[in-house]
């Protein structure tokens, strides 16, 4: 068992170093990876170094190989003592990502209670088909008041944007508690799915 244990550790490893990514947003008008200044739609290795500028610098990637989609955080390289993403995917030991792989409604509580950071969107694939009688919608706390949300189902997928934090023009608090439900209308039944999925939204433009 730990041999082949092992072995996918190993092969992960790999797949992360051969990887290339794309770069889908940035909260600077740049970042310098490999050496490079590179920008929006431009793509780099796994083990390139990545310099950061800032502790809340961050970007959204594309893993081309895979269709994956992640938030990096400056601040979390720093936390894992990593330079590229290769060393800090093996560090973290985590692949979670923001658009594939997520599991069925059954299990799906295990894969939403964690913390996901907001840059520009949160594209959350759930493996459940979604369409308008079945649907997800979240609630939340603000200022006291449960907020309930309806968000946009397509494919099986629910997405997450900074405006669906934002109530009566105001903005929710740095880190928000997320339930997240699941709704049939044919047989009007609500499935809670998670209680504690946390959303850190991230500024979308550092001054």
């Amino acid at each position: 068992m730990i041999r082949l244990l092992m072995m996918a550790i190993c092969m992960l490893a790999c797949m992360v170093a051969h990887a290339d990514y794309r770069i889908l947003f940035l909260n600077t008008p740049s970042i310098v990876i490999g050496g490079k200044v590179l920008k929006v739609d431009d793509t780099f290795a796994g083990d390139a170094i990545i310099k950061w500028t800032s502790p809340k610098q961050a970007m959204r990637v594309l893993n081309t190989a895979t269709g994956e989609q992640r938030v990096f955080v400056a601040d979390d390289f720093s936390k894992a003592n990593a330079n590229s993403l290769q060393a800090y995917l093996s560090r973290t030991k985590r692949l979670s990502t923001d658009s594939a792989g997520a599991p069925a409604i059954a299990s799906l509580a295990t894969y939403l209670n964690n913390r996901f950071y907001l840059l520009d969107r949160l594209d959350i694939a759930t493996g459940v088909p979604t369409d308008a009688r079945h649907y997800f919608f979240i609630t939340y706390n603000f200022n006291g008041e449960e907020i309930t949300k309806a968000v946009p189902n397509v494919d099986g997928t629910f997405t997450l944007t900074l405006s669906t934090f934002y109530f009566t023009g105001r903005k929710a608090s740095d880190e928000v508690v997320v339930k997240v439900y699941y709704y049939d209308k044919d047989a009007d039944r609500v499935t809670p799915v998670c209680e504690n999925m946390r959303i850190v939204p991230l500024p979308t433009r550092l001054k």
